[in-house]
């Protein structure tokens, strides 16, 4: 199977590199560390999570490892852990399908600033910044694969224009207008995004 064949790749890798390790310039080290977290996290999503020293749910792992291929909806209560899943999700998005649009769409812009940074951007800074191309803005992550997680807040004005979305993520989702939705399913038809 494919997953057998990459488990199979990546010990090998790993094998290979334990013999020569110490022999390694610093920066060849550290992009093959990477490259095994990456590679770690293709085979399990849900080590985003744990590789950011967090101990997922069990539910969060299932969401994380999961093959849902259309929509997905949390309906859980109040302080579930559903936007640091939701952070997850976007990066597992980004770090794994190159040249990726994530948007995240909160109700207010102090709520997409939190949800980035205090949920996106500790993780990823937990993770050791993979795929780091620049240093992130206050609501935008652009990585070396060429994609990008955008947070922004609801406002119809501000939210058309993105196009080719491949993941969309509305945090605090009950809190926003439904002229929101009418904005951005076209976003995801067109784009067969989820």
């Amino acid at each position: 199977t494919r997953i057998g064949t990459r488990k199979r790749m990546t010990t090998s890798l790993i094998e290979s590199s334990k013999q020569d390790w110490r022999l390694l310039p610093a920066r060849e080290k550290e992009r093959l560390r990477e490259l095994i977290q990456l590679e770690s996290i293709h085979l399990d999503p849900s080590l985003i999570l744990t590789n950011a020293g967090m101990k997922p749910d069990p539910w969060q792992a299932r969401v994380m490892r999961g093959s849902w291929t259309d929509r997905l909806l949390l309906l859980c209560s109040r302080q579930a852990g559903k936007s640091t899943v939701g952070a997850a999700l976007a990066l597992r998005q980004a770090l794994l399908v190159t040249d990726s649009l994530i948007l995240v769409l909160s109700p207010t812009l102090r709520q997409s600033g939190e949800f980035f940074r205090d949920k996106v951007l500790r993780i990823w800074r937990a993770l050791g910044c993979p795929r780091k191309r620049r240093n992130p803005t206050q609501l935008e992550l652009e990585l070396a694969n060429g994609s990008r997680i955008v947070s922004l807040p609801e406002n119809e004005e501000g939210i058309r224009g993105f196009s080719s979305v491949a993941l969309l993520i509305i945090d605090e989702a009950s809190r926003v207008d439904d002229a929101l939705y009418h904005t951005v399913r076209p976003m995801l038809a067109a784009s067969k995004g989820k």
